[in-house]
């Protein structure tokens, strides 16, 4: 898929730390080596594949802007809104002096003892959310590691180089059974597969509806660049 088809559904930033993130992920896509590992993962195959992994993908990253999840937090709100439950037993007090600004510990709090994460160290923050998948915690940055033949459990900060990202969210595609997914259109068991871990879930993928919403998105660039035949 060329970058200016990326464009139309996911604009360029103008300026900042989100166009060079941005410019990562649209160079590793477009790369002779991320097209072969988009090929090896059987997403080259056809169109379908290639729109539903790129919706979940932009869904995941802001439209290709993010890179790794940010736990400096700067407001009690904006806590409570991202880890509702969690924080409900909390004092607007006991949040600000414990997690406001203070990333690693909010890693520990919001990911510790759960995912593969041991609670108490710096595992919540070194496995937060990564890469084209947004990868988290321990058990699936190890799982999908395996998978792509990288040592993200002990590295993984290598989450964060385009390629590598893009290697192991086609080797969580295919292990997931996405490619079958997508030929059928089943976009809520493609979503559920990545983003809550089993397809098959009950549970709802995190912003499945914008998920939808993206995926419409992408078809439209890439229909309204004549790639559809």
């Amino acid at each position: 898929m060329p970058a200016a088809v990326f464009q139309k559904f996911a604009p360029r930033p103008a300026s900042g730390s989100k166009r060079t993130i941005y410019d990562g992920y649209i160079g590793a896509f477009t790369s002779d080596k991320g097209l072969k590992t988009l090929g090896d993962h059987g997403v080259c195959n056809n169109y379908d594949r290639l729109m539903h992994f790129f919706a979940q993908a932009a869904m995941e990253t802001g439209g290709f802007t993010l890179i790794r999840e940010s736990l400096t937090y700067t407001t009690v709100a904006a806590i409570r809104n991202a880890w509702r439950s969690r924080a409900a037993g909390k004092t607007d007090q006991w949040i600000k002096d414990n997690l406001l600004r203070k990333p690693q510990a909010l890693g520990d709090w919001a990911y510790g003892g759960r995912m593969g994460n041991v609670k108490g160290t710096l595992d919540g923050f070194n496995f937060r959310g990564g890469g084209t998948f947004q990868t988290t915690g321990r058990d699936a940055y190890t799982a999908k590691g395996k998978l792509a033949k990288v040592d993200l459990a002990n590295h993984p900060e290598l989450i964060e180089d385009p390629q590598t990202s893009l290697l192991a969210a086609c080797a969580e595609w295919k292990g997931s059974g996405c490619n079958a997914f997508a030929d059928a259109g089943l976009i809520k068991k493609i979503s559920r597969a990545i983003n809550v871990g089993n397809a098959n879930s009950a549970t709802q993928a995190n912003g499945e509806a914008d998920r939808i919403a993206w995926h419409e998105k992408v078809f439209k660039a890439v229909k309204n660049a004549g790639l559809l035949g």
